[in-house]
């Protein structure tokens, strides 16, 4: 005969069970923060997810739901990737390991321009993030519209157009703090003489930091390709006797002033590499690179490898890439430059660029893509100057390389590095 009272006993035990387990999720629910600033932001949208209170409840999944089928997302009922891009929540733990995400090149682009616009001012780091998408939402503003990246028109699209529609001029106003060096060095920029801006601009680099509010004036000033000698009747600028302009001169005082300058002159490479036929705007493109190679530290990691592989960059600005990135020895490079050395498609100065980075890595993971490389290359090239023939750049580079890389010295010929190679495999 069946027990039913020690059934019951059993039901009410496994019921306990799954009850303490619902206990300890809606615990740690309750603790979730994420939750409670989706609710919070539904509840400010005019949704009812109940109190926010970090639990998500059913009242939390309906709202939640109400608001993914008004905004035509997936009616999941759950923070997914898209929902939470849409709400501004950040959901996601960033990865400890950074590295170089060729695909996040249009965030860097929108991010750039955003900031070009006067939304924006977070770093250009390719990751959408919550301050990326309350600019966004400020742009949407501006532009009278709440349906802006949608599947017709990308935003990247949009802000191209929003930004070109100015001339590429920055819509960011030039207002210096109370400082009187700083407020007086300012005004200078906007003296009818090449000369007197040039030098306006080198004093505010000399501040360094202590004159961060006037990134917005020197970055009106990038345009200004006013060609000037770097000796002037008592003053000096630089020793090095090269030629200089207002605009070379603001690009090196921004690279001077830290991470906000740093992040200045990132911006200001994505909007002046933008592809237009009316504005090849070469000239600003090499002040802005010049600066981006004085930057200390890793700031402009990204920003170097991108104008890599961007044809709107001249190869001679390339070489000023590769000597930054080359510096750093950044980890993140490896990757795409090893792509870039056996791209058959990159020009030599490119391959030259590139080679001469992972080179300074000193990573043995670039062996195997140097060599490749050598292979690829004809072997000598004709040089149209002397009329002679030489070892083509990407063959002789990537042997300097090798060498750094390995302490080994076979010269330029491949037929060495290959046969060494097979026999030491790892």
């Amino acid at each position: 005969m069946i027990n039913v009272k020690y059934i019951l006993v059993c039901f009410l035990g496994m019921f306990l069970i799954l009850f303490d387990l619902l206990g300890i999720i809606n615990t740690a629910l309750a603790a979730n923060a994420n939750v409670q600033r989706t609710q919070q932001i539904l509840i400010d949208y005019g949704y009812r997810p109940g109190p926010a209170d970090g639990l998500f409840g059913l009242k939390t999944r309906a709202a939640l739901m109400q608001y993914q089928k008004d905004k035509h997302l997936p009616e999941t009922g759950q923070i997914d990737k898209k929902t939470a891009i849409a709400l501004g929540v950040d959901i996601y733990t960033p990865k400890k390991k950074q590295k170089y995400q060729r695909e996040n090149i249009e965030a860097r682009q929108s991010q750039s321009m955003l900031m070009w616009l006067g939304h924006y001012t977070g770093p250009i780091n390719g990751v959408t993030g919550p301050e990326t998408i309350q600019a966004i939402n400020r742009f949407q503003v501006s532009q009278r519209t709440t349906d802006i990246g949608g599947k017709t028109i990308p935003l990247v699209e949009i802000l191209k157009s929003a930004v070109l529609a100015r001339d590429r001029k920055p819509k960011l106003e030039c207002t210096p703090d109370v400082r009187t060096s700083v407020r007086l060095q300012s005004n200078r920029l906007f003296s009818s003489n090449a000369v007197e801006r040039a030098l306006a601009a080198y004093e505010l680099g000399k501040m360094r930091e202590d004159a961060l509010s006037a990134i917005p004036c020197l970055l009106n000033l990038l345009d200004d390709r006013s060609s000037l000698e770097w000796r002037q009747p008592g003053q000096v600028i630089n020793s090095s006797g090269e030629s200089t302009s207002p605009s070379k001169e603001a690009a090196h005082a921004l690279s001077k002033m830290g991470s906000k300058g740093n992040q200045a002159l990132i911006a200001a490479f994505y909007v002046y590499s933008l592809d237009s036929k009316k504005h090849p705007n070469i000239d600003i493109l090499d002040s802005v690179m010049e600066g981006l190679n004085r930057i200390e530290g890793n700031d402009a990691v990204d920003v170097m490898v991108d104008a890599l592989f961007s044809d709107r960059v001249w190869d001679t600005l390339k070489i000023l890439a590769g000597e930054y990135l080359a510096r750093t020895k950044d980890s993140r490079i490896l990757e795409p430059l090893s792509q870039i050395v056996i791209d058959r498609n990159k020009t030599p100065k490119t391959t030259q660029a590139a080679a001469l980075a992972l080179g300074e890595l000193r990573d043995p993971r670039a062996i195997d893509p140097l060599i490749k490389a050598m292979w690829l290359d004809p072997g000598t090239c004709w040089n149209t100057i002397q009329n002679v023939r030489i070892l083509c750049p990407t063959a002789s580079n990537s042997a300097d390389a090798l060498k750094k890389i390995t302490d080994l010295d076979f010269g330029h010929d491949r037929e060495l590095w290959r046969s060494w190679r097979m026999k030491n495999p790892d």
